[in-house]
């Protein structure tokens, strides 16, 4: 965290300078104090917000909330413009005809971001369907397994109509399992809203010949009752595994539900190796994880498949190439060892209500005979 906390200070800073060489540094002295100033106060504000809400323990307007969460990605985008902009200059690429007066580059690539971020912001409105495959050769029959990952319930980025519209896609496909890789809630007190927007209901109607199971995030360890949320999920028809396994014996497969590693430093309850839930049949076993960087743990214990999510494949590009040198692989099926891990890039997401380097993800995974893994 407190890496991500110097980056942030380090990409403010460099916005704030380019902020002020773009539109400030020819004005006069009092409108360039006045001009500079309030631009400062916008950038920090956007990027405060999180943090005092959480210290505050207050929720501030959704309006609010939603012009300051945009006002990131906008600033993010800009910040990469002008980095990008920055290294043409450095290594002598950038074309003479586009260096113009710095106010007038300025203005151009504010109207890009600008016109980036809006349509970042209805790719994230409209649920997507994605199509994958595995094989085993321990699949008997192919298996049809919908996923769905951090909803953030409770945060302006998830709404009724959206996991509606995820929630039709799922039954229009008829699937044999439908697994929640976690993060179901957002912020400290999403049980009102949950209950205001009637999303029990809603996944309630999630239609699944085997049943639908879930596990925990991250952010269901920051709310202030887990307990009371969580029994929100399973009044909605929703099997959650907390660190145990479940065989689903008309698929011929073991579905083991890890709790996420959160809960160690948020809730102080010790980490469940997986070795002590992990069974010892010889069918296939599919290890559901929030964070995918507990591959290594289920390659260790003899995992076939780990569905994750987490990641939101970044969320704002390029923040998803980044990714790729923290995580196995941010988003989709990589093969690591003997298992297949797949990364959903999430159907909801967490902060600005923006996407562009990923889509509101509704995965579909088919499992396949195969004679030996692909």
């Amino acid at each position: 965290m407190r890496y991500f906390i110097l980056v942030m200070l380090l990409v403010v800073g460099y916005l704030l300078i380019h902020l002020y060489y773009s539109f400030c540094q020819h004005l006069g002295t009092w409108a360039k104090v006045a001009v500079m100033g309030a631009l400062a106060i916008i950038v920090l504000l956007s990027f405060a917000m999180h943090p005092f809400e959480w210290m505050l323990g207050i929720r501030l307007p959704e309006g609010v909330k939603f012009a300051f969460n945009f006002a990131i990605a906008f600033f993010m985008t800009l910040a990469f413009f002008y980095m990008f902009t920055d290294v043409l200059k450095l290594v002598h690429l950038y074309p003479s005809a586009w260096k113009m007066h710095e106010a007038v580059d300025g203005f151009i690539l504010a109207g890009l971001a600008a016109l980036i971020c809006i349509g970042g912001y209805f790719n994230n409105m409209r649920p997507t369907a994605m199509n994958y495959e595995i094989a085993s050769p321990k699949v008997k029959d192919e298996v049809l397994i919908a996923v769905i990952s951090d909803l953030h319930i409770g945060s302006e980025n998830m709404s009724p109509e959206k996991l509606s519209k995820a929630v039709q896609m799922i039954n229009e496909r008829q699937p044999d399992l439908v697994i929640i890789a976690g993060d179901m809630f957002d912020g400290r007190t999403p049980a009102p809203a949950f209950i205001k927007g009637g999303y029990g209901d809603i996944l309630s109607g999630i239609k699944s010949k085997n049943g639908v199971y879930a596990v925990t995030g991250n952010h269901e360890f920051y709310t202030t009752n887990l307990d009371e949320e969580l029994e929100l999920i399973r009044k909605a028809d929703v099997k959650i595994l907390r660190d145990e396994s479940v065989f689903i014996e008309p698929l011929h497969v073991y579905l083991i539900g890890r709790d996420d590693a959160a809960k160690a430093f948020r809730a102080g309850e010790k980490i469940v190796p997986l070795e002590a839930i992990m069974p010892a049949g010889e069918e296939l076993k599919i290890v559901a994880s929030h964070n995918p960087n507990t591959i290594g743990e289920s390659v260790a214990n003899g995992a076939d498949v780990q569905i994750s999510g987490h990641t939101h494949n970044g969320q704002l590009f390029p923040i998803n190439f980044i990714l790729k040198f923290m995580f196995a692989t941010p988003w989709g099926v990589k093969k690591v060892e003997d298992t297949m891990l797949f990364v959903s890039s999430g159907l909801g997401m967490w902060g600005p209500p923006v996407r562009t380097s990923s889509v509101s993800e509704v995965a579909f995974i088919t499992l396949k005979p195969s004679s030996s893994h692909q």
